[in-house]
């Protein structure tokens, strides 16, 4: 469960690299808070955001390595996207760690 609520958070808190750590972080709390995740979910997906967001982009390189669309079309057109997002996401795993606390 807390894998698919890895990326639903990213996505629809928007955690990406072009926004404020800070930013980023209060909107991960906000989503959270309106799922509802208590006790040792939210130290866990805190952790899993940047592991799911590089499953993401090497599920899409390895697409794009076969030729398997739609992948190969996805990583062409957000590729970059995916691979710094999950770096931007590991980077910050405290500031997300303390905002789920």
């Amino acid at each position: 469960m807390v894998w698919e609520l890895a990326y639903a958070a990213q996505s629809m808190a928007g955690m990406r690299p072009d926004r404020p750590v800070r930013e980023s972080a209060q909107r991960l709390r906000v989503f959270v808070d309106g799922y509802g995740l208590t006790g040792a979910g939210r130290p866990a997906l805190a952790g899993l955001l940047g592991r799911r967001a590089r499953a993401m982009y090497d599920l899409l390189r390895r697409g794009a390595r076969d030729g398997v669309q739609p992948w190969a079309r996805i990583h062409a057109e957000d590729g970059v996207y995916w691979r710094d997002t999950a770096a931007y996401l590991d980077a910050h795993v405290p500031v997300w760690t303390a905002a789920l606390e």
